[in-house]
């Protein structure tokens, strides 16, 4: 079954407009945000700060003893965060091909749905004092 309209042609033809909207990534998404950038890149840093203070007050050292292993453990624990994040991404990417190569080989199984309007949806309502 062929649609069409811009779509991802391929070997086994389109998916439906429906399912085409869904898994087109939207500019925000396409973004890195803040937050991303923080939980994938500084909160394993802020753990490696924190393992190596508590390494230093585990074995009755001063906290500032070692200083160096602070500045080579905030950034391999960054590297890993980030490789951490590279890898969540790769397996959604994945996912998201498996979903869409399985719609286009069985659109039966997946018809559009049917649109509902509000008044469908909810029930009558009569405000009362």
């Amino acid at each position: 079954m062929s649609y069409g309209g811009e779509g991802s042609e391929g070997k086994y033809g389109t998916l439906p407009p429906y399912y085409e909207n869904l898994f087109r990534q939207t500019d925000v998404e396409r973004q890195e945000s803040f937050s991303s950038k923080v939980f994938y890149n500084g909160l394993p840093a802020l753990g490696a700060c924190v393992g190596v203070g508590l390494y230093n007050s585990a074995t009755r050292r001063p906290l500032h003893a070692g200083i160096q292993k602070y500045f080579i453990a905030a950034p391999i624990a960054m590297f890993l965060g980030e490789q951490l994040r590279k890898y969540y991404q790769r397996n959604a990417a994945e996912r998201d091909a498996m979903l869409r190569h399985y719609i286009m080989l069985h659109p039966e199984d997946f018809p559009e749905p049917k649109r509902k309007k509000f008044k469908d949806v909810f029930e009558p309502w009569i405000p009362e004092r």
